[in-house]
């Protein structure tokens, strides 16, 4: 089989990145840096934290378990393969474990 010119000639189509696999690498790659190394450091995105927070602040958070947190505390929580940063608002003891609760969270 042969190629046309024509074939060669036509411009390449530009490589459309992945954006969910990305955020997706990111998200597990962060998750198993604070579970092995106990520590993280990450850029604060949004807008919900001000003026506690600003984007572009830099955190570093701490591995705990929820035995250690109290309410007030800002922590990192994951949902849905994304990392959110609020102040705890509520925790509830519950038979596998303490539930946290943070603004907007489902009671």
């Amino acid at each position: 089989m042969q190629a046309s010119a024509q074939e060669f000639l036509a411009p390449p189509r530009p490589m459309q990145p992945d954006i969910r696999s990305r955020e997706h690498h990111k998200h597990s790659l962060a998750a198993v840096v604070l579970r092995t190394a106990g520590t993280l450091r990450l850029a604060a995105r949004g807008y919900s934290m001000l003026p506690t927070l600003w984007p572009g602040d830099i955190l570093t958070v701490e591995a705990q378990s929820s035995d250690r947190v109290q309410v007030g505390d800002v922590a990192l929580f994951a949902r849905a393969e994304r990392f959110f940063i609020h102040r705890l608002v509520r925790k509830v003891a519950a038979a596998l474990g303490d539930r946290l609760l943070w603004p907007g969270a489902t009671r």
